[in-house]
């Protein structure tokens, strides 16, 4: 994919991606885990997990955003 990463959070935003930080775009369903300054993602093809930084910009719009996407698989 080429362009700007605002120009792929907004194509894929409908699609279970979330913006975390300037740097980051996540599948949330590859997510385990939401803390403070961080998330977790489970990686592919094994049982580690990566850790990545949330922007504070973001805290409030990621966490309302998964809550709303775990609610909706949940259904």
């Amino acid at each position: 994919m080429v362009g700007k990463l605002g120009d792929a959070d907004m194509r894929l935003r409908n699609h279970g991606f979330l913006r975390i930080h300037r740097n980051y775009l996540v599948n949330m369903k590859y997510i385990c885990g939401i803390g403070k300054h961080e998330l977790k993602l489970r990686s592919t093809g094994n049982n580690e997990t990566i850790s990545l930084e949330i922007s504070r910009k973001y805290n409030q719009q990621i966490v309302e955003a998964y809550k709303r996407y775990r609610n909706q698989i949940m259904l």
